[in-house]
């Protein structure tokens, strides 16, 4: 007999998967009133992904009056099937709950096995206990053998938006060689972020990559710009990444050695810090993908013109069905950057999915206090921690999400 999900339809795109993420069915059926159902291209954008990812079809019932009887006639309706219903509780139209309450008290007076209805109700919690497996460390994801039955890009297709792209390393960098170059890379320059971003937006002489010599050239600016150079040279030449360097007037000449692969890092001030946070939040366990440096189109229609609205995020996750948004900062934490963040969060993940800051320095008590009134996760200071303690922040911050002990582990 065929296991048919009733699902009551609700605004917010994570409500309507968790269900199908778990549990195997061979047909879902979207319960809505027509004033406040999903339009055409959203039915079609569910439809599409549902397809894709659990291999099954996906219907939507109208119910034209929006009233309880109206929504139990249908409900009864539907159940004419040939087939075992699951009808989830959570989430959807409060007329539909009610419509189902009353089907309960109807199916506990009678035998609704005699019947021919096999019929079962759901209520689920989007704190969804997470395997902890091992990650693959590269620029990600990679959840091992078994794929997720929705990932972070079909969250995003199903807001609306389109995932254009995302970082990855450069061709040939080993997952252990990259790891050993963010760690060591971290460590080198985790104590002077200020200095890194002021190095990075030095302008290149004749772009970033190197001349026939090797050589990569900047042209200074302003009057301490040789100053932080002649800094930022000596760690990363301490370290290995240099292999030589000169300050002639107010041009700096430097060489990168073979131990600095992955060019994105030497690129943009904030890289080091995205990937160092994405190498700790794939050390934890707690998440079936990672991802760095994804850009995304707002409306989900790709023109290619300046005009089209894109953003990107430095780092996101997903913890089992809930989608996580990370913004790195290399200073201290702002509101506007709490603002920017949940603006986000929102638009693209729903209600369930969770906003998250991690910066280089200590944030200020009035912003701390305003990122808790707005439910945006921090995980300052992260210059101060150990990879340990930082893998333990992030721990933290899901166990206080979610509520799941073993996140915090």
């Amino acid at each position: 007999m065929k296991k048919v999900l009733v699902e009551l339809y609700d605004e917010d795109m994570s409500e309507n998967l968790i269900s199908l993420s778990l549990r195997e069915y061979d047909r879902v059926v979207f319960m809505c009133f027509s004033e406040s159902g999903p339009d055409s291209r959203r039915r079609s954008l569910m439809q599409s992904v549902i397809r894709r990812r659990r291999g099954i079809e996906t219907d939507f019932w109208e119910v034209k009056e929006r009233s309880v009887d109206a929504a139990h006639s249908t409900l009864c309706a539907l159940l004419r099937w040939d087939a075992h219903y699951c009808i989830d509780l959570t989430g959807g139209d409060e007329l539909f709950i009610a419509a189902a309450g009353m089907l309960i008290k109807e199916r506990s007076a009678t035998d609704a096995n005699a019947a021919g209805e096999p019929l079962s109700f759901s209520v689920h919690s989007c704190s969804i206990p997470t395997r902890r497996e091992d990650l693959h460390f590269g620029r990600f994801p990679d959840a091992g053998d078994k794929p997720a039955p929705f990932t972070f890009e079909d969250i995003i297709t199903l807001n609306g938006g389109k995932m254009l792209e995302e970082g990855s390393a450069e061709s040939g960098t080993s997952p252990e060689a990259l790891r050993k170059e963010i760690i060591l890379l971290w460590h080198a320059l985790r104590d002077m972020p200020t200095e890194w971003n002021r190095f990075c937006s030095i302008s290149y002489v004749e772009g970033t990559l190197p001349d026939e010599n090797g050589e990569i050239s900047r042209r200074f600016s302003k009057s301490d710009d040789a100053v932080i150079s002649e800094r930022v040279m000596q760690r990363l030449s301490k370290r290995g990444f240099v292999e030589r360097y000169r300050i002639e007037g107010s041009e700096l000449r430097y060489v990168l050695s073979a131990k600095a692969h992955t060019r994105e890092l030497y690129l943009m001030a904030g890289t080091v810090l995205e990937m160092y946070t994405a190498l700790a939040a794939a050390d934890t366990g707690l998440f079936r993908e990672c991802h760095t440096e994804v850009l995304l189109d707002y409306d989900g229609v790709v023109t290619g013109k300046p005009a089209d609205p894109v953003n990107e995020l430095d780092v996101t996750l997903m913890y089992g069905i809930i989608p996580v948004f990370i913004s790195c900062k290399n200073t201290a934490v702002t509101k506007e950057f709490l603002y920017e963040i949940r603006t986000m969060t929102d638009h693209f993940g729903g209600k369930y999915a969770v906003a998250m800051i991690v910066s280089s320095k200590e944030t200020p008590e009035p912003v701390r206090e305003r990122a808790r009134e707005m439910h945006v996760a921090l995980v300052d200071n992260v210059q101060d921690l150990t990879l340990t303690e930082f893998r333990a922040a992030i721990r933290k911050v899901f166990a206080a999400i979610t509520g799941n002990t073993t996140a915090g582990a």
